[in-house]
């Protein structure tokens, strides 16, 4: 065999190599693979074109180097986090699409949900079933007599709970009326809104939002799970709506899985920090949720729970400032965080020490309080 045919053979093999390092980075959105599909060119690109080989020789250097902090960095400040079963029907991308009027919906279908803590013990086995309206379903509901749809994020939809133990479910059994679940994990605001201007929610007689002050980032199209929900911005102080949020190309969200960016972002907190002008924009988005209601003829009452102060430090708002300003643009507005502050708030009211989303026992005691609120409301 000449040395150009072994050659050609060598470019052939060394290519088809960087090609499924380029494929695997960006499938499994790994920055280190990406790091070694950079250092697979450059030393590809030194053997096809000589007068790069000095220069390739410092970049694949500092590309190794680069690899090295990565996996240090890994290693000394990765924590370890509680991770869901990727068996588990709930985490195959046919869970659900971006594919909506509102962004992310689940599918309809039966699906399993199972988390794991760090030591591999089981934090929650639980079943989610979806409707026909990619919403979970509430067993209660029967279609007659007065009704309610409830809005909010994962704290509505009942994650890591079985139907029965959800607050639409408990709300249900407490009033008797039908409550209709239209939480979905990620939600804020500005997806209950879209919800209610486009009709995607029943014609029911109470409207009921579930919010927490961190909703604000939500609205802001900060977070990158928001892509593709709706995006509001407020003009000449109205809330208008604008397109929706963007998506970050695969590219930069293989560099966000940088963990010398996280760590400087740790540091010097760069982004999804909560601004004044977030709070404003959640709150005149809420407003807007409860002229629509007016126009509908229909009630409309806010579930408030404190946030963490953490949450919200970056701003100049506080838990009680926006608590203030909801109890001016509701009907009805009711505090359910069962603790005076966020940060106080007892371990039974959270499904697990490291998943603080609503237990049962949250939910029920909530449950009481939204009941007893609403009872002036309830028709005999």
């Amino acid at each position: 065999m000449s040395s150009t045919e072994t050659r050609g053979r060598f470019n052939l093999i060394f290519g088809v190599i960087l090609l499924i390092s380029i494929g695997l980075a960006v499938w499994t959105r790994n920055f280190i693979l990406m790091l070694v599909a950079l250092t697979l060119l450059t030393i590809f690109a030194a053997v096809l074109i000589k007068p790069l080989r000095n220069i390739a020789t410092v970049v694949t250097s500092a590309l190794i180097g680069f690899i090295i902090l990565e996996a240090a960095l890994i290693y000394l400040f990765t924590p370890k986090v509680p991770a869901f079963d990727p068996t588990a029907s709930y985490s195959q991308p046919s869970y659900g699409a971006r594919d909506t009027a509102i962004g992310y919906q689940p599918n309809e279908g039966v699906y399993q949900s199972r988390k794991f803590d760090v030591d591999g013990s089981v934090m929650y086995d639980v079943t989610y079933t979806i409707g026909p309206d990619r919403f979970r379903v509430n067993p209660n509901v029967k279609n007659s007599g007065q009704s309610i749809n409830m809005m909010g994020g994962s704290f509505v939809f009942g994650e890591g709970l079985n139907e029965d133990q959800t607050l639409p479910y408990l709300l249900s059994e407490a009033t008797g009326l039908d409550v209709r679940n239209y939480g979905i994990h990620g939600y804020g605001m500005h997806q209950a809104l879209a919800l209610m201007e486009n009709d995607l929610v029943a014609d029911a007689d109470i409207n009921i939002v579930f919010t927490i002050p961190w909703h604000a980032l939500r609205s802001a199209c900060k977070p990158v799970f928001g892509a593709g929900s709706p995006r509001y911005k407020i003009v000449d102080g109205d809330v208008v709506r604008d397109g929706v949020c963007p998506n970050r190309s695969i590219w930069r969200r293989l560099i966000y899985r940088s963990q010398t960016l996280i760590l400087i972002e740790r540091l010097f907190r760069k982004e999804n920090i909560t601004t004044d002008a977030d709070v404003e924009l959640y709150l005149e988005i809420i407003e807007e949720m409860h002229r629509v209601s007016q126009a509908k003829d229909q009630k409309f009452m806010i579930v408030f729970m404190k946030a963490r102060q953490e949450f919200i430090e970056d701003s100049s708002f506080t838990n009680e400032m926006i608590a203030d300003r909801l109890k001016k643009t509701s009907d009805l507005f009711l505090d359910v965080t069962l603790v005076d502050v966020r940060e106080d708030l007892p371990d039974k009211y959270i499904i697990h020490p490291k998943d603080e989303h609503p237990s049962e026992i949250a939910n029920v005691e909530r449950t009481a309080l939204i009941a007893d609120a609403l009872q002036p409301w309830l028709k005999p």
